[in-house]
C-alpha cells in the first residue's frame, strides 16, 4: 500500500497504508455490536477495510463486518463511522472524506435464548 508524507519545520512524518488500516480495524473492533470484520475466502483478498487515498491527506475508507444478531443495523453502522473518522483523525494528519459501511451478515449469539 502507498506511503503518504507530510513535512513540516520539524521533518518529515510517513503513514504506510498498513497503519492506517490497523486504525480503522482498532475503531471498528470497539464498537458494541460488532461481531468481526469480513473476511473474504478469496486468496488474494483484504481484510474488510480498504483505503483509497483520494490526494495528500485525505482518505476514503470502505469497511465491510457482520454484526451480532439484535443490534440495530444503522445504529451499529453510525456508530462505526463516527469512531473512525474520530480515530483516524486524531492519530494522524489525514481528513476522512467519507467512511462506507457495509453489514455483510448477522452472527448469531450462542447466548441467545430461543425460548418464546
Amino acid at each position: 500500500m502507498d506511503k503518504n508524507n507530510f513535512a513540516d519545520e520539524n521533518g518529515i512524518i510517513s503513514y504506510s497504508g498498513s497503519i492506517l488500516k490497523n486504525i480503522v480495524s482498532l475503531a471498528v473492533k470497539e464498537i458494541k455490536g460488532v461481531a468481526s470484520l469480513y473476511k473474504s475466502t478469496a486468496k488474494n483478498s483484504d481484510s474488510g477495510v480498504k483505503i483509497e487515498f483520494v490526494d495528500n491527506n485525505t482518505v476514503i475508507v470502505d469497511i465491510a463486518v457482520n454484526i451480532y444478531y439484535g443490534y440495530s443495523v444503522p445504529d451499529v453502522a453510525f456508530k462505526i463511522q463516527e469512531n473512525v473518522k474520530r480515530s483516524v483523525e486524531t492519530m494522524t494528519e489525514f481528513k476522512i472524506r467519507s467512511v462506507n459501511v457495509s453489514i455483510l451478515s448477522v452472527t448469531f449469539n450462542s447466548e441467545v435464548n430461543w425460548t418464546i
